[in-house]
């Protein structure tokens, strides 16, 4: 897999489009890691399926599924 095949996956989104989002984002994630509820208020913004992530603070949220790389691998997304 090489950089342009990841772009698939990426969205880039501005500030003014996920800022609406973020008071939902802050209040999902708490206190635990608040620089995570940028991701979480992107992923709201576009209507993201989920979020692929290893971070473990995005187990605490519930308003956006994340998925790790095991799970991918799990189900042979990243073969």
């Amino acid at each position: 897999m090489n950089y342009n095949s990841l772009l698939v996956f990426i969205n880039v989104i501005n500030l003014i489009e996920y800022r609406p989002f973020m008071d939902q984002a802050k209040k999902a994630i708490s206190k635990r890691d608040m620089e995570d509820a940028d991701y979480i208020a992107c992923g709201l913004a576009i209507k993201a399926d989920f979020i692929w992530t290893n971070d473990k603070d995005f187990k605490i949220q519930k308003i956006i599924p994340a998925k790790t790389t095991k799970k991918f691998l799990e189900e042979g997304k990243l073969s």
